[in-house]
């Protein structure tokens, strides 16, 4: 699913699944405008890359837009670079409420959101949330991030020094892991 630019988007009781990005960023959600969601689950989403791109966001990838998920699952997704589950950059702002991410993995980078075997494949960073540009904000309230691996660092959240705020309120991290 792509939400492009200025679009408003409201999704409740919504399943993106199994879907892959070949050449480019977020197998399951690419967005750069303003989506709300209620129940949603991303699941089994891939996002590969090319010898001349990195592939970031398995499961989603916020590029300067707005996302605020509510009792929402993030599980299963894959990218061969960064963030398995959620990669989040130029500005995005992103949000997770009441919320499970799971199982990503990133091979090369960093991961997912959250729960259950989000997975970086290739040779970087995180597998479960990458925050990685100035002014880029994540938020998780009342959210497990478990089981997430990355061959890398970070097999959690990989926050970025230069990055915006990192806000976790009763959120816990619990069996992630990371190469380094």
């Amino acid at each position: 699913a792509i939400v492009g630019d200025g679009a408003q988007v409201t999704m409740e009781d919504v399943t993106i699944d199994g879907n892959i990005s070949v050449t480019d960023n977020g197998g399951g959600l690419y967005n750069n405008a303003t989506v709300r969601g209620t129940n949603i689950t991303i699941n089994n989403n891939e996002s590969q890359g090319t010898a001349n791109n990195v592939d970031r966001g398995g499961g989603i990838y916020n590029t300067g837009g707005t996302i605020h998920l509510t009792d929402s699952a993030i599980t299963n997704n894959t990218a061969d670079q960064f963030a398995g589950g959620i990669f989040n950059t130029f500005g995005g702002q992103f949000t997770l409420d009441s919320s499970t991410t799971s199982t990503s993995r990133t091979p090369g980078s960093f991961g997912s959101v959250i729960q259950d075997n989000n997975l970086v494949i290739g040779a970087s960073d995180g597998a479960t949330i990458f925050n990685n540009s100035a002014m880029s904000n994540v938020t998780l309230i009342d959210v497990l991030v478990d089981g997430n691996t990355s061959p890398d660092d970070a097999g959690g959240i990989a926050h970025e020094a230069a990055a915006g705020t990192l806000t976790l309120t009763r959120t816990d991290l619990t069996n992630n892991t990371s190469a380094d």
